[in-house]
């Protein structure tokens, strides 16, 4: 597992994405910060979305389950995706020490393909809900991920996002010589709100979610402002 929580650079010098997305969750989730910004995640998540005690959640980048968790106890389900085999296995542990086995799991996948759910699916509609933090920006293309989930999220389920805010109406795209686990260092409410209608969603809404003040900045509290994003598939759409 060592070989996950470093940044690789293979010879023509450019960073390994993977292992570098892995470092960088691992370091984020050991931080103070972490579980403040998961539980103000699913704060806004449970007043945008309607869910009930039956609910079933598909979570993308579920990593060692910080919001996981707190949304397992207010639903029927949730299944956490992540490509981190480390990440799954702390996320597994973190179930099993709640006593939440039944109501959370994860499975590590790099999603591509919705054939690839099709042994985890609580039905054949689907998934209730979908919900994702602090992972769009880690894909080259998220508007394609999300519209890989939205095709095992049943006709009218809702589907709810947050990440960084980014000055500007598109964030910049990084290079593997600043923050080379990330695509883009956050993403900006208009670029957002396209990336979710072209996935398919309708009666898509994006906004400044929450925001977090970080007291250990060299200059002082700092404050970020998370973005959240909701929408919904349209009834007429069929699980494929």
């Amino acid at each position: 597992m060592a070989e996950e929580t470093r940044t690789e650079r293979p010879s023509n010098g450019h960073v390994d994405h993977h292992k570098a997305c892995v470092r960088a969750a691992k370091e984020w989730e050991a931080s103070a910060l972490a579980p403040k910004a998961a539980e103000k995640a699913v704060q806004a998540f449970l007043l945008a979305v309607p869910l009930t005690a039956e609910s079933t959640v598909l979570e993308l980048g579920c990593g060692s389950g910080l919001c996981t968790a707190l949304i397992a106890r207010k639903v029927g389900a949730v299944l956490g995706l992540d490509r981190s085999k480390g990440l799954v296995k702390r996320f597994e542990a973190k179930a099993a020490s709640l006593k939440l086995q039944d109501k959370m799991a994860a499975v590590r996948m790099e999603l591509k393909d919705p054939k690839q759910l099709q042994d985890y699916l609580p039905d054949e509609r689907g998934f209730d809900v979908v919900f994702s933090h602090r992972a769009l920006r880690h894909l080259p293309d998220f508007s394609a991920a999300l519209g890989v989930l939205l095709r095992v999220l049943r006709p009218g389920g809702w589907l709810f996002v947050t990440d960084l805010e980014s000055a500007g109406d598109v964030a910049p795209q990084l290079n593997g010589n600043h923050q080379e686990h990330v695509v883009r260092e956050g993403l900006s409410g208009a670029e957002l709100e396209r990336g979710l209608q072209a996935a398919g969603l309708v009666d898509v809404s994006v906004g400044r979610s929450f925001s977090l003040d970080d007291p250990d900045q060299e200059k002082g509290s700092e404050t970020t402002w998370y973005l959240g994003g909701v929408g919904r598939k349209p009834c007429s759409s069929a699980l494929r």
